[in-house]
């Protein structure tokens, strides 16, 4: 019976010089095992070629896009700190409809030049944040657009409340909640979205993880301090599978950390899977790669991603001889199989 595992890698060469290049870059992972990859491709003819190698390779093709690209000229439009500055050059806030359409649009587009892509994979979806380690006093946003919609609803600007988080914690609790259920609403947009295009491509999308962190809701799902609920959007379908981050070169914490992903797993059975990261530049050599790919399975996980090809392990030929070793037997992707996990 075929083995059921994802083996992915995110990979970020764009630019070949023929399809011979594109082989070449890819023929070693495929060789090593890895049956998926969140490629950044190129534009056009060349990025169809490079789906196509992927696929007679043997991988599937999930191109790696951002959910919260601001739209050219509109700095207006940017996630805000407390104080009104922009907390970035790059993140805008998921709250405004224009962002929302700019970004889906974006998708859409990359899906009618890569129609033979297998998915789309949201390497950022959320709200911008300055921390990843539980509180989320450091999170954002607050613009007009998001106090404003606050404020109606609760009667409250969440600058006052930003000042002293435990002066009124229901309504911190409210505003906490406000900005989950704007992110667990884009995903559902984007999710309609793409599978109207064609019901077969698959959503997923990056988690922060940090050993330590708490469920900041207090709830039964996961959520990072971007607001990204993902335990919810496993349990629900919202995404057809997740990879949460849990990077550390402490195997003990990373460990801990699989143990929420297993937890978020259980709850959602068939509906969603998680293919937790393995953050290989900050790992210590070749021999802790594979003790944490081996935790991924000592836990049931249905699968590992690797951050990133380009990695050092890249720079070593010998580095897909051990994933070969690792990945002898090929796998089907769990997301195609239609198998369940148990609860």
């Amino acid at each position: 019976m075929k083995q059921i595992e994802a083996r992915t890698a995110w990979v970020y060469r764009t630019e070949f010089p023929d399809d011979a290049a594109i082989d070449a870059y890819l023929r070693p992972m495929a060789q090593g095992g890895l049956n998926l990859i969140f490629p950044t491709p190129p534009q056009g003819e060349a990025g169809r070629r490079y789906v196509d190698a992927a696929h007679r390779l043997g991988m599937e093709v999930h191109p790696i896009v951002s959910g919260v690209t601001c739209p050219p000229g509109r700095p207006d439009l940017l996630t805000r700190m407390p104080g009104g500055r922009a907390s970035g050059q790059e993140a805008a806030c998921p709250s405004q409809p224009e962002v929302r359409r700019h970004n889906i649009a974006l998708m859409l587009d990359l899906l009618r030049d890569q129609p033979e892509v297998d998915g789309i994979h949201l390497d950022w979806i959320g709200f911008d944040s300055d921390t990843y380690h539980g509180p989320v006093q450091l999170s954002y946003c607050y613009c007009t657009c998001c106090r404003g919609d606050f404020q109606a609803k609760h009667g409250a600007d969440p600058l006052a409340l930003a000042r002293d988080t435990k002066a009124r914690p229901d309504l911190w609790a409210a505003w906490v909640r406000f900005r989950c259920d704007v992110v667990n609403a884009y995903a559902r947009e984007i999710r309609a979205a793409i599978k109207s295009i064609r019901t077969s491509l698959c959503l997923s999308a990056t988690a922060h993880q940090t050993d330590g962190a708490p469920d900041i809701l207090h709830e039964p799902y996961v959520c990072s301090p971007n607001f990204q609920e993902w335990g919810r959007w496993m349990a629900e379908g919202i995404m057809d599978f997740f990879c949460p981050m849990p990077y550390s070169v402490d195997n003990a914490s990373f460990r801990d950390m699989l143990n929420t992903a297993a937890g978020a797993q259980r709850k959602a059975g068939a509906h969603s899977f998680a293919y937790p990261g393995i953050g290989i530049p900050y790992l210590i050599d070749h021999e802790q790669v594979r003790e944490q790919i081996l935790a991924c399975r000592q836990l049931g996980l249905p699968g590992f991603s690797l951050f990133h090809a380009e990695s050092p392990i890249q720079e070593s030929t010998g580095w897909w001889k051990i994933m070969a070793e690792l990945c002898a037997e090929p796998a089907a992707l769990p997301h195609r199989s239609g198998v369940g996990v148990s609860s």
